[in-house]
């Protein structure tokens, strides 16, 4: 789906945010990236969603994606709210692709009932739970081909967070999942250490068991392997 050749970001100061990244993304592929705060984890997915470019080196893609075909689920979905309503915010990725009249309004009518929240209701009054509910909606009515997850399982409770990872790993799209938690990578069939900028492990080469306490210590992520509070399918 995609490549990304020795990808660097520098910024004007001349900090290097990211350097070397290098790796491909099957289609449909589900992967965790980790690394603790300030390792380059959004400054990668904005790069991946093509709202910033590289400053070195290329993202190929096998097949050009549209900007409806890219959705980020942020750490705080308030952020991310554009309108009014639930029925409103509902209906903006359909309207966007282009969608008829009645098919968004069916779209909705499935979404709405899934989520049993009155389509009238403001965003604005929702409980953080029901907003993170109704923004993972808003950009999977129309599965998109890539989803990037700025941590947005942070500050959840453990049977919600177990139920966003499930509802977004169940979908066909490709989902790149960035965490600060060991627990919730190893969930994944495929994880990337991004550390000071460049990946520095892939399980795709080496499994996660051959990481030393050390060497993760030193990454800065705590080497917590207990994951008995969430299993996933």
């Amino acid at each position: 789906m995609v490549t990304l050749n020795n990808v660097w970001y520098v910024l004007p100061d001349q900090r290097v945010v990211l350097k070397e990244c290098t790796f491909h993304l099957q289609s449909g592929e589900k992967v965790a990236v980790i690394g603790e705060n300030g390792s380059g984890k959004s400054t990668l997915g904005l790069l991946m969603l093509g709202i910033l470019q590289p400053t070195q080196g290329t993202i190929e893609w096998s097949t050009p994606l549209l900007p409806t075909e890219r959705q980020i689920l942020l750490q705080n979905p308030k952020k991310q709210v554009l309108s009014k309503t639930v029925q409103e915010e509902l209906s903006l990725l359909p309207t966007f692709c282009g969608l008829s009249k009645l098919t968004i309004q069916q779209l909705c009518n499935d979404a709405i009932q899934s989520l049993s929240i009155s389509p009238d209701t403001e965003m604005q009054h929702l409980s953080e739970g029901e907003r993170l509910k109704v923004m993972v909606k808003a950009i999977t009515i129309v599965p998109p081909k890539l989803i990037v997850t700025d941590e947005p399982a942070n500050d959840l409770p453990p049977l919600t967070k177990q139920a966003l990872m499930q509802d977004l790993m169940r979908l066909p799209s490709t989902l790149v999942w960035f965490t600060l938690s060991l627990q919730e990578a190893i969930q994944f069939p495929r994880t990337l250490v991004l550390w000071k900028g460049e990946i520095v492990w892939d399980t795709q080469i080496q499994p996660l068991e051959q990481v030393s306490n050390a060497e993760w210590i030193r990454w800065g992520i705590q080497p917590n392997w207990n994951v008995e509070w969430l299993q996933l399918p």
